[in-house]
């Protein structure tokens, strides 16, 4: 069962969201990624170090943190410390077309697991 504090904002069209992608949602404080087989995933953009806002570098495929150098891979994990453990995720659900997430019950993870990946 789904609690009453679930509070769902739609992020967009699937077809908005190539494989591959990574989409910024500055101001949801999330990334929405896309991976190659078209699963979606979203992370929070606060390292997990002192929550300082982390940048995608497309040319290097990850996400860097401006204010200690901690870095992570595409999908969320931790490349180079000192960020403790892997970015943060939000529920993710698409319906009707709309890929939509929960901003209110962000998760701390690990690391990543395909079955952190949701599909259309």
């Amino acid at each position: 069962s789904v609690s009453s504090q679930s509070t769902f904002k739609v992020l967009g069209r699937i077809e908005d969201f190539a494989p591959g992608s990574v989409t910024a949602f500055r101001i949801d404080r999330l990334y929405l990624i896309c991976a190659d087989d078209g699963g979606l995933i979203a992370v929070s953009l606060q390292c997990t170090h002192l929550g300082c806002a982390v940048s995608w570098n497309k040319d290097k495929e990850e996400f860097e943190c401006p204010c200690h150098a901690s870095s992570f891979n595409k999908m969320g994990e931790v490349i180079s410390p000192p960020a403790p453990r892997a970015l943060d995720v939000y529920p993710l659900k698409v319906e009707g077309g709309m890929v939509e997430v929960d901003l209110n019950n962000k998760s701390k993870r690990k690391g990543f697991k395909t079955s952190q990946l949701i599909y259309a």
